[in-house]
């Protein structure tokens, strides 16, 4: 008698998670389309992948957003390039993920910078504009 209260508990937990947009596909972009209009749908996720080498003391740091139109943690992850796997100082990825949270237009910024050199310029900016619908 237990097995179909469960079952229809299984079937449901999943038809629920299937129609809460777990079916699009997150958009990724990388500094190669920098200044480019990034179009989204509610829901949709947006992975930003970026190249970096944290052992020279460089990183990537959001500098604008709209935390109302695109919800992110603040963290980002680093990947280091397989071909050097092993070896010392080998650049990677570094990827930032946000959500589409409602619908509005942004910009996400980012600056390439050693964060403990205070005042100094950014190695490298990127922008894109964000459009959520």
């Amino acid at each position: 008698m237990l097995f179909f209260p469960r079952l229809l508990a299984v079937v449901l937990l999943l038809s629920t998670s299937l129609l809460t947009g777990c079916g699009s596909k997150p958009v990724v972009v990388t500094d190669e389309e920098s200044g480019e209009l990034v179009e989204l749908s509610k829901g949709q996720e947006l992975q930003v992948k970026l190249p970096s080498n944290p052992t020279t003391g460089y990183s990537w740091g959001l500098t604008e957003n709209a935390d109302q139109i695109l919800s992110t943690s603040g963290k980002s992850f680093f990947t280091q390039d397989t071909s050097g796997e092993g070896q010392v100082g080998v650049g990677g990825i570094e990827t930032w993920v946000f959500d589409a949270a409602e619908p509005g237009e942004t910009t996400l910024r980012f600056e390439y910078r050693q964060p403990f050199e205070k005042g100094a310029l950014p190695v490298k900016v990127i922008r894109y504009q964000i459009k959520v619908s």
